[in-house]
This record gives structure tokens, sequence and C-alpha cells, in this order.
């Protein structure tokens, strides 16, 4: 009985350890219906097959430039606002669907191989350095997770008594 239990708190424990080094991707489950994109980015990939995607690398705008390098996300049902200012070198992907655009601009700058990026409208996913911003803080998900195990365990416990 005491290797069952201990091994379903390393399971637990392994399951934690993953939960937290991984990125989470809540954010695929809904829309964020707000979302305000002002950077300078470079290598861009454009995907506009079912969903449409972009993807690029963050660069310093280019002096006098109204470019913020900021991303606002809002997501309405669950009160979330996210901003972020981004550096250079950060990688950032979006994933939107064209209907629920209002602005997408991605033009080059003259003179240079970068571009400027600014997006409004509704996003299924973003995405910052490969990490999405979650649907939830991640910090309660494990703390869930475990009470939820010993809850059963506890359960089972007194229904085997």
């Amino acid at each position: 009985m005491n290797k069952k239990i201990g091994f379903i708190f390393g399971l637990i424990l392994l399951l934690v350890n993953i939960l937290f080094s991984a990125p989470l991707a809540f954010s695929q489950t809904a829309v964020w219906h707000s979302v305000k994109i002002s950077t300078c980015g470079k290598n861009v990939i454009e995907n506009n097959l079912l969903g449409a995607s972009l993807e690029y690398t963050i660069v310093a705008p280019p002096s006098g430039s109204e470019i913020t390098n900021l991303i606002s996300a809002t997501n309405v049902e669950s009160g979330e606002n996210y901003t972020v200012n981004l550096s250079p070198d950060e990688r950032v992907a979006l994933i939107y669907a064209y209907v629920i655009v209002d602005k997408i601009i991605v033009e080059p700058i003259p003179e240079s191989t970068n571009y400027i990026i600014e997006f409004e409208g509704e996003a299924w996913s973003l995405m910052i350095n490969g990490s999405t911003i979650p649907e939830f803080p991640p910090i309660l998900i494990a703390p869930m997770f475990m009470i939820a195990t010993l809850l059963a365990l506890v359960y089972k416990r007194k229904r085997t008594k």
C-alpha cells in the first residue's frame, strides 16, 4: 500500500515538474478579444491557410518612429489583461482569423530588411518566445491538481476500510 502511494506521489511530482517546465497553451481554447500589436520585426513568416498566422523576431524600431514594440491582449470573458514590452531578438507568434481582424499592417521599412507590424483584432493564440500567454496563471494548475489527487486518495482509503 505504501509503495502505491509513493508511486502515485512520484507521478504527481513528475507531472508538476512537466507542467512548470513546458509552456501551457490554454489560450488556444478561447479567443483573445482585443489584441493590439505595435512592433518592428525581421524574419517575418506569414501563413494564410485555414487560420492565419504571423511569426517574426523583434528588432529595435527606427529612430523617430511611433512603433513602441508593445503588445497588449485582453480577454473580455475572463477579464484578463496583459501588456508586454518586447526587447530585440524576442520571437512573436500570433494565430488569428481574417474575419475578426480590424487592422493588420506588415510593411517593409525603406532601405532596411525590417518590417513594421501592426495588428488590432481578435486572436486565438499569442506566443512570445515560445511561451503561450496563458488563459489563467499556471501557478494555480499544480495545486488544484494536487488537491484533487489528495481528495481522491482520501476518498479511496475511506471507502476501502
